[in-house]
């Protein structure tokens, strides 16, 4: 774990270097979020992860690295953004979404805190991670999803998921759909036909399932989808 944090450290340090190279943007006081959305479901064989929401109030701001440090029980993120001096920045408000990639945590409850500015640091929420009962990565097994596109109309929210599969007999089993504290989890559940032949094109067959969403609430919620190999997706719906 400690290696880590160690590489999530100069991987963000090398981009902030980089950006004040360049001339054209500057890093600037840390940025803490609108929201943080910790996801549920993970356990310790999974790569936990939260993603911060917030908006820029214009178009000269950039989303930055988001180092963490793990105290703990204590998940310390220090968010930074990056700011352009070109001057033609358009004044309306920007929004950003940053997922921050924790790794493989011990069980456990772990409370998410932001560091401001001056040091101090302020609580968002708790992240639960179960122990894992087996040596799998998930529980089921997840198609493979690069793609997620969210549109509003009269029924509800409508999710288009896109991804491929990697053999022929294999089709999506169920799309279940789980939402606790703003947070909206799909899970695309794959299983394998038993009446067709099962073959390798050693091409990727493309998928794409479709399904409407009724959110709990008109805030902002985090649509969390798992994907293949512990991978996820995350888009924020915004009312």
């Amino acid at each position: 774990m400690k290696e880590i944090i160690s590489n999530f450290v100069r991987v963000s340090f090398c981009l902030i270097v980089s950006a004040l190279a360049a001339g054209s943007v500057k890093a600037d006081q840390a940025q803490l979020p609108e929201r943080v959305f910790a996801p549920m479901g993970f356990d310790s064989n999974d790569n936990a992860e939260v993603v911060l929401y917030g908006h820029f109030p214009d178009t000269c701001y950039q989303a930055g690295p988001a180092p963490f440090e793990i105290r703990g029980r204590e998940i310390r993120i220090h968010n930074v953004v990056l700011h352009s001096d070109s001057g033609s920045c358009m004044k309306t408000p920007v929004p950003w979404a940053t997922t921050v990639n924790l790794g493989a945590l011990s069980p456990g409850t772990y409370s998410v805190i932001l560091e401001e500015m001056d040091g101090s640091t302020r609580y968002f929420v708790d992240l639960l991670i179960a122990r894992s009962l087996t040596r799998r990565i998930d529980d089921y097994p997840y198609a493979y999803v690069n793609g997620a596109i969210l549109n509003r109309t009269s029924r509800g929210v409508t999710l288009s998921v896109s991804g491929t599969f990697s053999v022929t007999c294999m089709e999506i089993a169920e799309m279940r759909v789980k939402e606790t504290n703003g947070v909206i989890v799909i899970l695309p559940i794959v299983r394998l036909r038993k009446d067709i032949p099962c073959g390798h094109p050693f091409v990727p067959i493309p998928f794409i399932e479709r399904l409407v969403l009724h959110p709990k609430t008109n805030a902002p919620a985090l649509v969390h989808i798992r994907s293949m190999n512990g991978q996820a997706l995350n888009q924020v719906l915004d009312f």
